[in-house]
């Protein structure tokens, strides 16, 4: 429901060199099929661009970043 989410997640994948096999959207969410090794980067890469994009008064709030990615079968969000 916020302009701009899609954008900004493509072009976090394609700035990290993360290839989309498959992109699924409804109003309320994205989800995208990649290869599996490229899941903890591409979760990282978002999870970055939506911050720095959405809610700049959050960068680096916290040890690491809350997010969760696809791995081996499951679910992640971000």
């Amino acid at each position: 429901s916020r302009s701009g989410v899609a954008s900004a997640m493509f072009a976090a994948l394609f700035n990290h060199t993360i290839n989309i096999k498959m992109i699924s959207t409804s109003e309320l969410k994205i989800s995208v099929i990649i290869h599996e090794a490229d899941a903890v980067k591409a979760v990282a890469a978002i999870h970055a661009a939506l911050i720095n994009q959405f809610f700049p008064q959050h960068r680096g709030i916290g040890s690491a970043p809350m997010h969760s990615a696809v791995h081996g079968g499951r679910s992640f969000c971000i």
